[in-house]
């Protein structure tokens, strides 16, 4: 049952949260704009299309923020909502008429353990829908035109354009090199457009259909790539034209079933990439509750009330974790550390800390 404090901790909480939250997306957002600028203004005329333009984009993206930054939001919040009633003097009373401590700390707790909650939602619901938005560039044409990405299938086929073009499913200009073990020769073509045509019943599908190739004459497998006349062909391959527009690092807009899918392929090259970042997503919950209790003795010791020194340290081992993670996450998809422990070390060796600094805790 939440009680009147209860509520006024919460209060403090998502207030503080709030205005992290909004300032460093605001400062992103100022910084990021005016560095693309140019970007942003060579698909639209005007100011207010410009600002239309910047609107849509970085609305799009305020859920990535919200995927990365929430973790170390949540711990400056908690952190805030503590020294605010020590500063106030608010919190005494309340251990001195017997309220231990973790009484204290629990709603709180819980409101980080809900935001937390809404990041896994919010990762596994809303950024997987509006993906392909995400992975656009600032100079994308309405987020209908955008630029290409070099991708291989699993036969050694290599595609490649400069630009894509999701009303048609088409690129321009496509360039193709097939593999010396799939043709017996290296074979480099570029084509003036390629069409993509999805699996189907027909007999020309699942693959490109590349126009205007150069050159006009080539000797090759009719199962790999079959001529039809006038400098016309058709690419049979695995590559689709998700394929192209998404980026390297596709999978992080991923959900975690898609993940999962993409482990039971062999030929994955990016499996061990793909295997650290699903490890990492169970592991969330737990990072944040770590950085949660990292940051509480520093606030609550009772050495020093001081609250931009207490938010100060709270930060220090923020980025201290983070980095952890992130350096872990590295050698991981390097396949220096195996994808469990990359995932899992930093919440391992950062919540023995956590454990071992609670009892800095005053009661």
């Amino acid at each position: 049952m939440l009680r009147i404090f209860d509520r006024y901790l919460i209060l403090i909480f998502v207030r503080s949260f709030l205005i992290c939250f909004c300032s460093l997306v605001g400062l992103y957002v100022v910084i990021d704009a005016f560095s693309n600028l140019d970007e942003f203004s060579e698909r639209s005329k005007g100011l207010f299309a410009i600002l239309g333009r910047m609107g849509t984009y970085y609305g799009y993206r305020v859920t990535l923020f919200f995927d990365r930054l929430s973790s170390v939001i949540t711990m400056i919040a908690a952190m805030f909502t503590f020294s605010w009633i020590q500063r106030t003097n608010e919190l005494m009373p309340m251990l001195a008429a017997g309220v231990p401590i973790h009484r204290i700390i629990a709603p709180v707790l819980c409101a980080s353990l809900t935001i937390s909650g809404l990041t896994i939602a919010n990762q596994e619901l809303l950024i997987p829908r509006i993906a392909k938005q995400l992975q656009g560039r600032p100079d994308d044409d309405a987020v209908q035109t955008v630029m290409a990405r070099a991708v291989h299938d699993s036969r050694g086929i290599l595609l490649s354009a400069d630009r894509c073009y999701r009303a048609e499913q088409r690129i321009r200009p496509a360039f193709v090199t097939l593999q010396p073990n799939l043709v017996g020769t290296l074979i480099e073509l570029s084509a003036r457009e390629g069409r993509y045509v999805p699996p189907g019943s027909d007999e020309l599908s699942g693959g490109w259909l590349l126009s205007g190739v150069t050159p006009a004459d080539i000797q090759c497998n009719p199962a790999v790539l079959k001529p039809l006349g006038d400098g016309d062909y058709f690419l049979f391959t695995t590559v689709t034209f998700d394929h192209m527009v998404r980026k390297q690092a596709w999978f992080h807009f991923s959900t975690s079933r898609e993940l999962i899918e993409q482990l039971g392929q062999p030929g994955n090259p990016a499996r061990n990439e793909i295997a650290v970042v699903l490890h990492s997503r169970f592991t969330r919950p737990l990072a944040t509750v770590t950085l949660l209790f990292l940051g509480l003795p520093f606030v609550l010791s009772g050495t020093d009330r001081r609250m931009v020194s207490m938010v100060g340290m709270s930060l220090v081992v923020s980025v201290a974790f983070q980095l952890s993670t992130l350096l872990c996450q590295r050698l991981g998809s390097a396949e220096y550390l195996s994808a469990p422990l990359a995932a899992w070390l930093p919440v391992l060796v950062f919540g023995t800390a956590a454990v071992g600094l609670y009892d800095w805790i005053k009661t």
